[in-house]
């Protein structure tokens, strides 16, 4: 919070007992105890996916570990830090970035590191958003090409 004066949204994307982000995120904001003008969490639990990720579209940067979210953000053009848990999001970083830059490895992960990896990823979100674009273009792409591949096809 003190690193930027930019709002921070926590956005759940799991709500399985013992595995629930909403339950950890409200547990996680009792204790920062931010002003509510600049932190809030989004209460998702009513929310289809689509409009989850129709939210997450309207963000300026997204920083997530869930891999099923951080599709959702790059999918949407939005400039995204994966915070990788699993050899999941290390394929989709290289598939989407070409690297693993704009990924950093849960393990040892610090409030330093988070804060210098987030100013960078906002420094870096128009760039970001244009390889985000010649991206998900080049994706629709290769869909139309299926369709067409399977429009011959006898299925």
């Amino acid at each position: 919070m003190e690193s930027s004066d930019r709002p921070v949204l926590l956005v759940p994307h799991v709500f399985e007992p013992g595995n629930d982000d909403q339950a950890f995120m409200a547990q996680l904001l009792a204790r920062i105890g931010a002003p509510a003008d600049r932190l809030a969490l989004l209460d998702g639990r009513d929310l289809s996916c689509m409009q989850l990720k129709q939210l997450i579209s309207r963000l300026h940067v997204f920083i997530g570990a869930r891999t099923h979210a951080t599709i959702a953000a790059m999918s949407r053009g939005v400039p995204t830090l994966s915070i990788g848990y699993s050899v999941k999001a290390r394929g989709i970083n290289e598939e989407v970035f070409g690297s693993t830059d704009w990924m950093v490895s849960h393990k040892g992960l610090d409030a330093a590191t988070l804060v210098a990896r987030y100013k960078t990823l906002d420094e870096s979100a128009a760039k970001i958003r244009d390889v985000l674009a010649r991206r998900m273009t080049d994706y629709q792409l290769t869909a139309q090409d299926v369709r067409d591949v399977l429009a011959r096809s006898i299925f």
